[in-house]
């Protein structure tokens, strides 16, 4: 609009016809807008996605040095801070956030885990994971991040 009067400055002979937008071009321009503002919410979107899976994968590790390995019991001494935990760990759940840990489980190659390692272990007849290092994380029903385990192989005999 400025620009229209900054021309009446100059004789006409010297003036830039004003040129109005075409209706195709403004939709062209205001679909281009809303596709970069749905960018940038995505991309905040995503920053959020990533941040609740390093708490998640943080409350993971925290929760698996509180608890007994084989019954899944706190220690004593961890009482208190277990049940905050476990508030916590519902609180994910109900916002559809999964952390599932692999350790005891069956093992097969067509299940969606990165194994780091294959460990031959006595005392199995089948292979099984016996460490979970990372664990996977599900946003409703949706795989996020991959679970990294160390997998137990029974020994041969030679």
């Amino acid at each position: 609009m400025f620009d229209f009067f900054r021309q009446l400055r100059h004789p006409k002979i010297f003036r830039i016809k004003h040129q109005s937008w075409s209706d195709e071009d403004l939709m062209t321009l205001r679909k281009t807008a809303s596709l970069l503002k749905s960018e940038s919410a995505n991309e905040d979107k995503q920053k959020d996605v990533n941040f609740l899976i390093i708490v998640a994968t943080g409350l993971w590790r925290i929760r698996s040095r509180m608890v007994e390995p084989i019954s899944d019991k706190p220690y004593d001494e961890m009482q208190g801070a277990f049940h905050h935990l476990n508030n916590l760990w519902a609180a994910f759940s109900q916002i559809g956030l999964e952390i599932k840990d692999h350790t005891g489980s069956v093992f097969n190659q067509g299940m969606a885990l990165k194994v780091l390692a294959f460990e031959p272990t006595d005392k199995l007849i089948a292979d099984q994971i016996i460490e979970t290092i990372k664990p996977s994380i599900y946003i409703n029903g949706e795989l996020r991040q991959m679970g990294e385990v160390v997998v137990g192989t029974p020994k041969r005999m030679s």
